[in-house]
This record gives C-alpha cells, structure tokens and sequence, in this order.
C-alpha cells in the first residue's frame, strides 16, 4: 500500500501545473484566486487528517468565493465534439460526499494547456456514479460522471487584459 501512496503523491505533486495554470487563468478573467498550500500524507492510512479545501478558491468582485478542483488530464481535446468519451470523470463520490464546503467548479485541462472542461457543480442532478478500476489503488472506487451535454468546453489563455469582467452566472451551487 505504501508503493501505491508513493505513486499517488508523485501524481499530486506533478499536478500542481495544473493547479497553477487554472489560477492564473482564473485570475486573468478578474477573480482574486487563493492557491491552498498541498498537504501531503505520510501514509494513504492518515489521508483523511490531510484533506484540503480545494484546489484554488475563486473571489468575485462582490465577495463570492468559489471551490474550484482543478484536474490535469493526459486527454487530447478541445471541444464536445472531440474528447474522446461521452462523459467525464467528475470526482469520488466520498470526496464530494465528505467535502465540507463543495465545489463549484471541477476543471479539467487538456494535456496541451490550451482547454479546459467545466463540470459546474449546479448539474450535479445530471450526474451518473460509476464504479471504477483504481489502478492506483488496486481496489474500485465509486465515481460520479457527467454527461458531455452538462460540461462546458473552453479555450484557456491567459493575458494580462482583461477582455471582460468576472462572470459568475455559472460558479454557484443551485
């Protein structure tokens, strides 16, 4: 179990790419972004005492702060019309289940950086669970997924002019 824990924290350590390129680009649209530092458990038995928070946490102009999980995917895709299944991995059901405050937002990048798949928590009634082969783990983990039609495909760039203001519409939990 601990080889397994080893190969999970490398994982978690190399996403922070991610993590970091999701902030910025959040940031670039006008949200003032807090990166929670990665706690990282000694032994996968003492993970529950390393839960986070989420990965960034996303402030709007009026206050509103945002859970965002950011998840960096080995996937080629740009758009609904290309990425390569027809639902999208969203999250455990333990850990959305478990989480204190939930996400608003789950975004996964492409392996190229250049898009982004949005799972806003809002369609949470059009999620499915899924039981799924953890190879990481050598055991089942149950997964919620969401259908393509409930995930919104983004170009990613990041600038340092604004082209709009923060939108919102979308972020909240309903």
């Amino acid at each position: 179990m601990q080889q397994r824990h080893q190969k999970f924290l490398e994982k978690l350590r190399a996403s922070e790419i991610a993590r970091f390129f999701v902030g910025m680009w959040l940031s670039s649209l006008g949200f003032e972004i807090t990166l929670h530092p990665q706690k990282y458990a000694p032994t996968h038995e003492q993970w529950r005492d390393y839960s986070d928070d989420g990965d960034i946490e996303a402030k709007d102009s009026d206050g509103n702060k945002y859970r965002i999980e950011v998840k960096e995917r080995t996937l080629s895709f740009t758009c609904k019309e290309n990425f390569p299944y027809p639902d999208i991995f969203v999250c455990t059901v333990h850990s959305w289940e478990n989480a204190q405050i939930k996400p608003s937002a789950f975004i996964s990048l492409n392996q190229e950086l250049t898009h982004i798949a949005i799972v806003y928590a809002h369609s949470f009634k059009e999620w499915d669970t899924r039981d799924v082969w953890d190879k990481q783990f050598g055991r089942d983990q149950t997964c919620y997924v969401a259908p393509k039609s409930a995930v919104t495909f983004r170009e990613i760039r990041i600038n340092h002019e604004r082209e709009t203001e923060p939108t919102t519409e979308n972020m909240s939990v309903r």
